[in-house]
């Protein structure tokens, strides 16, 4: 529906300098609409009447502005402790660095076997009853920190292993 001023019509009541007649174009809705200059402001602003008159409150009582409140961050001081915490709790594992694999993944370490993540989670659970999900769990475990479970096989070379053998079996020796 568009509004345009109309200044032919007539009314009994005398027009005041605030108040302007609108007609509306529809053919089906053609009523006279009869609205402040301030409601015709607030109206073409997109801005409802509530929102104003809460800004002009603020600015009675503060004599400032509204501050502006949207965006910032939205992670909370617990949700910081409770990361913090797994992160402990990752660090707290016993981690080996591979010896000759270190040209195929630079800073990796490697947790034994054993383990798992969902083991991990598991004991987070035990030990610090917190509820943290295991999602999370696993994306710090994931995104932070450069482990992985076992050995690389080729973390040994064959002259370690026979100098180990050797080492070990008292009848060579001898």
């Amino acid at each position: 529906m568009s509004l345009s001023q109309s200044s032919a019509i007539s009314t009994s009541a005398p027009l005041d300098e605030d108040i302007l007649l609108l007609e509306s174009s529809d053919p089906v809705d053609s009523t006279l609409l009869a609205m402040s200059q301030e409601e015709q402001d607030v109206a073409a602003e997109g801005v409802k009447k509530d929102r104003v008159q809460g800004i002009a409150k603020h600015w009675l009582e503060n004599g400032n502005a509204r501050p502006e409140n949207r965006g910032g961050s939205r992670e909370n001081e617990e949700q910081a402790a409770k990361k913090d915490m797994v992160r402990k709790h990752i660090q707290s594992f016993n981690c080996r660095a591979s010896h000759y694999a270190r040209r195929g993944a630079p800073g990796r370490k490697f947790l034994p076997s054993d383990l798992s993540v969902a083991k991990m989670h598991q004991m987070f659970l035990e030990q610090n009853h917190q509820q943290v999900s295991y999602s999370l769990y696993w994306s710090i475990f994931v995104y932070d920190f450069n482990l992985a479970f076992g050995h690389p096989a080729k973390d040994v070379c064959t002259s370690c292993v026979k100098f180990h053998v050797a080492i070990n079996d008292p009848d060579l020796t001898a």
